[in-house]
């Protein structure tokens, strides 16, 4: 463990700093790349993220919006997949960023899919 300033201390391993610990603030890292910090929100994460099991986003008790946001930059596109473990049925909702459409695919034994 070294103090990095007076309120922050990591953990070292390698000479790498893994976890940084702070007053406000506490982040992971991978080779040196921070990968998770909490903030005074939520948390922050940056790469891909696989998850082995249920993921919710807001509750039934709140009371206000919940808003799920999938960005890309401009032209690419942007795809949330409902699909069997070999991809091979279910569907797919995507946005086209190229075209400006949206689009709607069945997959049924196919991993391209059809147009709904």
């Amino acid at each position: 463990m070294v103090r990095t300033s007076a309120d922050n201390v990591s953990l070292v391993a390698g000479g790498v700093a893994g976890v940084g610990v702070g007053s406000t603030a506490v982040s992971l890292k991978y080779a040196g790349t921070t990968k998770l910090t909490t903030l005074s929100t939520g948390v922050q994460i940056a790469g891909d993220g696989t998850f082995s099991g249920d993921v919710t986003a807001g509750s039934l008790s709140k009371t206000s919006d919940t808003t799920i946001s999938i960005l890309t930059a401009a032209e690419s596109n942007s795809v949330l997949k409902f699909r069997e473990s070999t991809d091979n049925y279910g569907f797919t909702q995507q946005y086209q960023g190229t075209g400006n459409y949206f689009e709607l695919l069945r997959h049924n034994n196919s991993g391209v899919g059809n147009t709904v």
